[in-house]
């Protein structure tokens, strides 16, 4: 599915998009650098890969932009802005899409 994102060099960001699809929910390939899904009816979920500097990011989005219910996040440290590792980055966006998924009114 991510063919493209491996043939720009982007080994990793496609790496990671493919552990995230399998993460339990019923993810769909859009485009080679995107996959979305529904957290529940009405909540979608949308991460885009990416790397800085051979280092892959995944962009996050889940809701519908311009609502209440509408996160956004990256798997960049606030603070350095450098891309996180793996294991933490991975992490992060599963509990953001479970906690969104568990308080958004959608």
């Amino acid at each position: 599915m991510f063919g493209m994102l491996r043939s720009m060099g982007m080994e990793g960001a496609a790496a990671w998009l493919e552990e995230i699809a399998g993460s339990g929910y019923d993810w769909v390939g859009v485009g080679e650098d995107r996959i979305e899904t529904e957290l529940r009816p009405g909540l979608p979920c949308r991460i885009t890969a990416r790397e800085i500097d051979g280092h892959p990011v995944l962009y996050m989005a889940i809701g519908t932009n311009g609502t209440f219910h509408y996160w956004q996040t990256a798997t960049i440290d606030p603070h350095t802005r450098l891309p996180l590792a793996k294991e933490q980055a991975l992490g992060d966006l599963l509990m953001v899409m479970r906690l969104a998924s568990i308080v958004s009114k959608v």
